[in-house]
């Protein structure tokens, strides 16, 4: 097995922003992968308002990679799941999901939601969840670890 990490995680030039370039040495075929661990980090100052009381998972959209309707919820299309514990600085959590990913190029960009339910409506919709260096109550860090099979195309290289 093979594994794949992806690592978002703010510094001084993307604060309150959501979204992340990933850059990887070799493009990966498209295949299964297993989502086998993620570690989600905040700043949590107890007390304080937050924008992310109650919420309990934070999603990961890997637009033009997840296969189309690989992940469905009645939240989002094509997002994972993470667990995320809103009154901890660390959530971090084992999983064995099997998710088929399209072709994972050397480039790609990783953004990260919460799912939000309209207290009239109760509709479900997803929020940008944003990253900040020393702002309490948001993200730091985001973590996840995939393994996966084949990566036959770094051995022809």
């Amino acid at each position: 097995m093979v594994l794949f990490h992806i690592l978002a995680k703010a510094h001084a030039g993307n604060q309150n922003q959501n979204t992340f370039r990933v850059e990887i040495p070799n493009e990966i075929p498209g295949q299964v992968f297993v989502l086998k661990k993620s570690v989600v980090a905040q700043e949590v100052q107890l007390g304080q308002a937050t924008t992310h009381t109650g919420t309990h998972t934070v999603l990961a959209r890997l637009d033009r990679i997840l296969s189309q309707h690989e992940c469905n919820s009645n939240h989002s299309s094509n997002d994972i799941p993470l667990s995320f514990d809103w009154r901890e600085n660390r959530t971090e959590s084992d999983y064995h999901i099997n998710i088929k990913l399209e072709k994972v190029p050397r480039v790609f960009d990783i953004a990260f939601y919460k799912p939000t339910v309209d207290a009239t409506t109760g509709s479900v919709s997803s929020e940008p969840m944003n990253f900040h260096t020393t702002a309490t109550n948001h993200l730091r860090c985001v973590e996840l670890w995939f393994e996966y099979a084949d990566n036959v195309a770094h051995h022809r290289m």
